[in-house]
């Protein structure tokens, strides 16, 4: 017999299946599993038993038609004092519900009571003795009137008081709005006077002088000592090879040396054993102050070791292997003594760099403000971003009078100061606005707004602007909500539709009506009392909930 856990999904119930090599398969369930109530589920457990049959053996009795309907055998499990009863064999063999098992039962009391009213002979002699007074008692009037109560009962109960709770678990969909607002720098005026459309701004001037300083970069030739040592040059090309004087040369650490003669390097030879023999020249290699991505080399040239391999960079790269230079020996005499010079490129590059931190901390500066202001006064400022705060920038450059190119030093120091411009508005103005407009124009009857998302807010199109005297700007604002259905409106024809449409339908088939539906996540239905198996047939008695 095959159990089944509360978590195992229907791979893993079909590798167990798999595995099982019995003439019948059986499968333990738990109570309530979804795969019990999953029609293409089981229809798949069904192909996958192949020829062999199949029982299920659970608590759960609620999809009993749907495995009836794929052939499925089933085994209800009743409580330990159920089994026991002295009809325990007939129940399981039958798998009777507590329905069936309520009617079988009272039908057997009844039966007991007619026997024993027609076959017992003190009861015959009672009935006779009786029978005049029940004329007169009017004891058939009130078994009657009984009778009659309790059909009736049964009717209501049948007709009225059967409910359908149907608990749904919305889908929840985007929907964007556009709206034009018309912004104006209207700061002081009162707010009595303005149209929906307008939103007032404020104009924010900032000024921030910083100053920073830089160190020079070039490096005086002249007075800087380099590191050399002899090199060896191996050749294995067919022809001899000519170099001229200062050819390059480099190693795996991008650093780059000269030779500065000029080289001759004969042809390979072969020897009687046919192996080649290369032709090797020795020769004198100096270190460049800078390596191939322009970095000073400083002490890294006194790091070459004896056999550490060059290459000539200008070769091509099949042919590298072919003729290359080693290290005889370690190379030294590098002296990290050196003369910096102010080089015009310097000035230069720090009037790029320093521009663009001026920007960034400009921009920093403006963001602190507004927090400040948001924290302190409770508001929610935020930044008009069609706005480029920093277009009509203005930045003025103080350098040291004395700073001349070629000068021996080794940094100098700039100050700067920006002044930029830029405005702000208050955030919720517009989310109290843009909501408005969505719950009166844009949501309908059917439809229920859950939220909307205040950081969606962005500016599409710019329609005018003018900035004299003060700035006027109309802009296309975009901003996302998020919508469902709004099935707790009694009065919606959209839910009065689907109420109608589940009208006296099995639960099962119910389910699977409202769940075809696009607007519905997921769906469960209660019906009570609890022996009714269909949805009530009246649609006020049909009852939405909302599952969060």
């Amino acid at each position: 017999m095959i159990k089944v856990k509360n978590n195992d999904s229907i791979i893993d119930i079909i590798q167990k299946i798999s595995e099982e090599h019995k003439d019948e398969i059986i499968i333990e369930f738990p109570f309530w599993h979804p795969i019990l109530h999953n029609y293409l589920s089981l229809k798949i457990l069904k192909n996958k038993s192949g020829t062999k049959p199949i029982t299920i053996i659970t608590k759960d009795i609620t999809a009993r038609k749907i495995w009836k309907k794929l052939g499925i055998n089933f085994s209800i499990i009743k409580d330990d004092s159920f089994i026991e009863y002295s009809h325990k064999a007939q129940i399981i063999n039958h798998n009777l519900t507590f329905f069936e098992y309520f009617k079988y039962e009272f039908k057997n009391y009844i039966k007991k009571w007619i026997n024993f009213f027609t076959k017992n002979e003190k009861v015959d002699d009672l009935k006779k003795y009786s029978s005049k007074y029940y004329q007169q008692s009017g004891v058939w009037f009130f078994l009657l009137s009984l009778l009659l109560s309790v059909l009736v009962f049964f009717i209501v109960l049948f007709f009225a008081i059967n409910k359908t709770y149907v608990y749904i678990k919305p889908e929840i969909y985007i929907k964007t709005i556009a709206h034009n607002f018309i912004f104006k720098d209207l700061w002081t005026k009162d707010d009595l006077f303005l149209d929906d459309r307008i939103i007032k701004i404020k104009k924010i001037s900032k000024i921030i002088n910083l100053e920073e300083k830089f160190q020079t970069s070039w490096i005086n030739p002249i007075n800087s000592k380099k590191s050399k040592w002899t090199i060896t040059f191996y050749n294995t090309f067919t022809d001899e090879i000519h170099l001229k004087p200062n050819t390059r040369i480099q190693n795996k650490d991008w650093l780059i040396f000269e030779v500065p003669e000029s080289v001759k390097i004969p042809a390979w030879s072969v020897w009687p054993d046919w192996k080649i023999i290369p032709w090797i020249y020795k020769s004198n290699a100096v270190a460049k102050n800078y390596d191939i991505n322009g970095r000073y080399i400083w002490s890294k040239g006194n790091l070459i070791k004896t056999k550490e391999r060059f290459i000539l960079p200008w070769l091509k790269w099949d042919d590298k292997d072919k003729i290359y230079v080693e290290a005889t020996s370690n190379f030294s005499w590098w002296d990290d003594s050196y003369e910096k010079i102010l080089w015009k490129e310097d000035i230069l590059n720090s009037k790029i760099i320093f521009e663009d931190k001026l920007k960034r901390e400009a921009l920093k500066e403006l963001k602190t403000y507004i927090e400040q202001e948001n924290s302190l006064n409770n508001v929610t400022y935020d930044i008009l971003s069609y706005w480029d705060p920093l277009k009509n920038i203005k930045i003025n450059i103080i350098t040291p009078e004395n700073l001349k190119v070629w000068d021996k030093i080794n940094d100098f120091i700039l100050k700067w100061s920006i002044e930029f411009n830029s405005y702000i508005y208050i955030k919720d103005s517009i989310l109290s606005k843009l909501k408005s407009i969505i719950n009166e124009k844009i949501i309908t009857d059917t439809e229920k707004l859950l939220s909307i998302d205040d950081k969606s807010i962005r500016i599409t199109n710019i329609l005018y602007e003018e900035t004299s005297p003060r700035l006027e700007v109309k802009l296309t604002l975009e901003i996302d909500s998020l919508v469902s259905q709004n099935f707790l409106n009694k009065n919606s024809w959209y839910v009065l539709k689907l109420k109608n449409n589940i009208l006296w339908l099995d639960l099962l088939e119910a389910e699977k009506l409202l769940l075809n539906d696009k607007n519905i996540r997921w769906v469960d239905i209660d019906i009570q009392p609890f022996f009714m198996n269909k949805v009530s047939n009246i649609a006020d008695n049909v009852i939405f909930k909302i599952e969060e």
